[in-house]
C-alpha cells in the first residue's frame, strides 16, 4: 500500500509507511496490513516473509525479540561518532588549525584507530539488507523459506553487532 501512495504523491514509499504507522499507532494497523496484503496480491507482487508471534504489531509492543537490535545501534553510533572527528580533524587542518588537529586527533586516537574496522562492518551490514531485499523480492521460495533466511541474516547481524560493540568498548577505554 505504501508503495501505491509513493507512486501518487511521489514520495519514498519507505517513508509514508512510517508516517503512516506513527499515526496510526495501532487502531488501524489491522486495516493497514489486510489492504496491504491485498494489494501485494493483486500486483502479483512476491509473497512476504512469514512473521513470528513477536513481530505481529500488536504483539510487537510486548514481546521482545530474542536478538535485540541494540548491538546495531552501538556500532552505527560509534561510526558516526568516529566520522565526525576525522570530519573536524580534516577541516581543522584544511582551516590552519594543525595543532588543535593534532591534539583531537591524539586525544581520540583510540576512536580513529578503529574507524575502517566500523566502516567495514557497516558496509556488511548493507550488503546483507540488500541480501535480504533479493530474498524478500524472490518469487520462487515460500514464506517459510524466506523466514528462515531472513532469521540467518538476522544472526549474521547480531554477530556484527557483537563486533561493533566490542570495538565501541576498545574505542571508549
Amino acid at each position: 500500500m505504501a508503495k501505491l501512495f509513493g507512486k501518487i504523491f511521489d514520495m519514498s514509499p519507505v517513508m509514508i509507511e512510517n508516517v503512516l504507522k506513527g499515526y496510526l499507532s495501532g487502531v488501524l494497523l489491522p486495516v493497514w496490513m489486510a489492504t496491504d496484503y491485498a494489494l501485494r496480491g493483486a500486483e502479483g507482487a512476491p509473497k512476504a516473509p512469514s512473521r513470528e508471534i513477536f513481530e505481529w504489531p500488536p504483539l510487537q509492543r510486548f514481546i521482545q525479540r530474542e536478538t535485540p537490535t541494540g548491538t546495531l545501534d552501538d556500532l552505527y553510533d560509534l561510526r558516526d561518532r568516529a566520522r565526525e572527528v576525522a570530519r573536524t580533524v580534516t577541516l581543522m587542518s584544511k582551516t590552519g588549525r594543525p595543532d588543535e588537529a593534532v591534539a583531537l586527533a591524539e586525544k581520540e586516537a583510540k576512536l580513529h584507530s578503529t574507524s575502517k574496522s566500523v566502516e567495514k562492518l557497516a558496509r556488511d551490514l548493507a550488503g546483507l539488507r540488500q541480501y535480504r531485499k533479493l530474498i524478500e523480492n524472490d518469487r520462487d521460495l515460500s514464506r517459510a523459506e524466506k523466514r528462515q533466511q531472513i532469521e540467518e541474516i538476522r544472526k549474521i547481524e547480531q554477530q556484527i553487532g557483537q563486533l561493533g560493540r566490542d570495538l565501541r568498548r576498545e574505542a571508549y577505554r
